[in-house]
């Protein structure tokens, strides 16, 4: 990327679902690599991952080994696989390069997500994904990083691939234009469904 676009103004880092976990960390390291460049990253669909130490370890540092190839930022000293939980991908490549755009984009009842919370939590089968995302928001924003957010009402999965992404509206507010709002480095307020219940 650095060798073919050494010049680029703005780069857009794109993840979807587990995609969404890496995608502020990419964004992170490319920005590194072109310090000149507006970096923006909207990640779709991971909100509702829970943090949990156990979990995070297991699932995040051991089965997808991610733990491993963390960048070795200062901000990152002294975290262990069991710190690195869904919110912090956010805050570390927030602190450690306060100039990108953070952004998400979540259904308030993703059928993926109350499946991943019922399959890691049995034991709290009747999770809320929306108090999930709302709580994971608010660590993040807590942590001293802005992420900007669209919160959709429903229980649908995939938005990137579909028409729908040029036509969802939420309170008023179309998605597409919300997005390119971002992408001109001037970011809309929150978005967040009145009534996020599934039709």
């Amino acid at each position: 990327l650095r060798a073919q676009y050494p010049d680029a103004a703005r780069l857009v880092v794109v993840g979807k679902t587990a995609g969404a976990f890496a995608a502020p960390l990419y964004a992170g390291l490319a920005a590194d690599l072109l310090p000149a460049a507006q970096v923006i990253v909207f990640g779709a669909q991971s909100g509702a991952f829970p943090d949990d130490p156990e979990l995070n370890a297991r699932v995040i540092g051991e089965q997808w080994g991610a733990f491993g190839s963390m960048p070795d930022w200062e901000v990152n000293a002294g975290l262990t696989a069991q710190d690195w939980g869904a919110q912090r991908f956010w805050i570390q490549a927030g602190l450690h390069d306060p100039g990108m755009l953070l952004a998400r984009f979540d259904y308030a009842y993703d059928p993926h997500a109350v499946e991943a919370l019922k399959y890691l939590f049995p034991e709290n089968a009747g999770a809320n994904t929306l108090a999930v995302i709302d709580a994971n928001e608010t660590a993040i924003e807590a942590a001293g990083v802005i992420l900007h957010s669209v919160t959709a009402p429903g229980d649908g999965h995939g938005i990137l691939e579909f028409d729908l992404f040029y036509t969802l509206e939420v309170d008023g507010v179309m998605l597409v234009d919300w997005i390119e709002a971002l992408l001109d480095g001037q970011p809309l307020d929150d978005v967040r469904c009145d009534n996020c219940d599934p039709e």
